[in-house]
């Protein structure tokens, strides 16, 4: 594997923001992150120094870069009595928020290196992080007593004394803490979803062409054909029927010959939209621990599964704002271990290593030639 290639698309991961930009007022933090592939800007809110209860708000729009512009002058100027918007930082992403005895802390990374790539997906590690506490000013010397500063003072050197610039890796597109075969998995059954979703645009004529179905028919009673059984439902009855003219009686004799074609193709497009959505859902409940395709609850909110493997250093720092919001856009998975990636195809044996051979792209398929 050779060189920086594009990070693709990624089919059951959360995709964490890539770049953050951190502002303050004195009484509120902002967080503004951007995603490359979903092109947006988003913005999520702490509020400082509530005791030992973390308070923190996303807000659900994806903004454009005119938009974020004026939503940062518009919180500047409605904090301008008060000191204004103040920059912080840039940071590659969070990873941990938590809490010791007093208010909560975000750990961010401040610096990232590039040091390899499977199946085109890059692969950082940790350069630099910085504590950042979500506390007032004046906190440190109020509500609490000296002991209680200095124990505070003690948890904090102890955790920033971990090397966290040594042998950690994260990736934004891929899930490290998965197998290679479970990530490829994950993939082919998105990709299986992507072919039957371009099948079932082949045959929407067919399916516009059912507007003289009975209104008791299964397009009609689930909301009209928007859904996916209307339209699997009228692929099926041009499987069986033939399309019905818009007279309203039925296919020609002389017509059916013409539309077996088109029947045939309806009819294997809703058999491979079927097998998609299995297999996408075989691979959600694979990917998600909550063995549930998608479904999640108070102890497994949505997009969780990887942070449930045992193999993510950060599951436990990140899990109270993870809970707290139901979703992992705004932290970054990090594994402990190390990456060495060697050209000319030398290997040696590695106790709990794995292994991937890279090959290159299969020029039939179009999909990497891995070996694990």
């Amino acid at each position: 594997m050779s060189g920086i290639a594009a990070d693709p698309v990624p089919t059951a991961f959360a995709l964490p923001y890539q770049k953050l930009s951190i502002y303050q007022t004195n009484k509120q933090l902002y967080i503004v992150g951007y995603c490359k592939i979903r092109k947006g800007f988003a913005l999520l809110r702490f509020q400082k120094g509530v005791g030992h209860a973390l308070v923190a708000e996303e807000d659900p729009t994806l903004y454009g870069a005119p938009e974020i512009n004026l939503l940062v002058k518009g919180l500047h100027e409605a904090n301008v009595g008060h000191g204004g918007l103040q920059f912080l930082a840039k940071a590659h992403g969070i990873i941990a928020c938590f809490s010791f005895t007093q208010a909560y802390y975000l750990l961010l990374i401040t610096k990232k290196g590039y040091v390899g790539s499977i199946c085109g997906h890059k692969i950082y590690k940790v350069d630099g992080v910085a504590l950042l506490p979500l506390s007032l000013p004046s906190a440190a010397t109020a509500g609490g007593s000296a002991s209680d500063a200095a124990t505070e003072r003690r948890y904090r050197k102890l955790l920033m004394g971990v090397p966290l610039t040594k042998n950690f890796y994260f990736s934004y597109t891929y899930a490290l803490a998965n197998t290679l075969q479970a990530n490829c998995f994950a993939d082919a059954a998105a990709a299986a979803a992507a072919d039957a979703i371009w099948n079932a645009s082949v045959v929407a004529p067919a399916s516009v062409s059912a507007v003289d179905a009975p209104a008791n028919s299964d397009g009609g009673g689930n909301g009209g054909g928007g859904g996916g059984g209307g339209v699997a439902a009228a692929a099926a009855a041009v499987a069986t029927q033939g399309a019905p003219r818009l007279g309203g009686s039925g296919p020609s004799p002389a017509s059916r010959a013409a539309q077996a074609p088109t029947a045939a193709a309806a009819a294997a497009a809703a058999a491979a939209a079927a097998v998609a959505a299995a297999a996408v859902a075989a691979a959600t409940a694979f990917l998600n621990d909550s063995g549930q395709p998608g479904g999640a609850d108070q102890q497994h909110p949505p997009q969780q599964g990887v942070f449930e493997s045992m193999f993510v250093w950060n599951s436990h720092l990140t899990s109270p704002l993870r809970l707290l919001l139901g979703t992992c856009h705004w932290v970054v998975p990090l594994v402990h271990g190390f990456w060495d990636q060697r050209q000319a195809g030398y290997v040696a044996n590695e106790v709990e290593t794995e292994q991937i051979t890279d090959a290159g792209i299969d020029f039939k398929s179009g999909l990497p030639s891995l070996c694990r």
